[in-house]
């Protein structure tokens, strides 16, 4: 068997294995690359929901709290509380923990 004759062959053979050998690399790391692309998503997607539960809640309270100082207002004058009222700084004090 002449070298010169299967030369060819050994660098067609040579070639498609490390073609395979470099698409499978190549493949791996664009998977990893995927999935952190995903995960960011994912965490954006989650971080922006927390950030709107903020701002409403956030709204909710600075709306109670001065709704509690009118209410503190009518208070003095009056010298009672309404029961509903009451609930009122009940839902402003959750929401002041809530966003703590």
């Amino acid at each position: 068997m002449d070298i010169n004759q299967s030369m060819p062959w050994i660098v067609a053979f040579l070639i498609g294995f490390s073609s395979a050998i470099i698409n499978i690399l190549v493949s791996k790391n664009q998977r990893k690359i995927s999935i952190q692309a995903i995960n960011k998503d994912i965490l954006s997607k989650n971080r922006q929901e927390w950030i709107n539960t903020l701002r409403d809640s956030v709204s909710q309270y600075l709306s109670s709290h001065e709704l509690s100082k009118l209410i503190r207002q009518y208070d003095q004058k009056n010298k009672n509380t309404q029961p509903e009222y009451k609930e009122e700084f009940k839902s402003w004090q959750l929401l002041y923990y809530k966003i703590k």
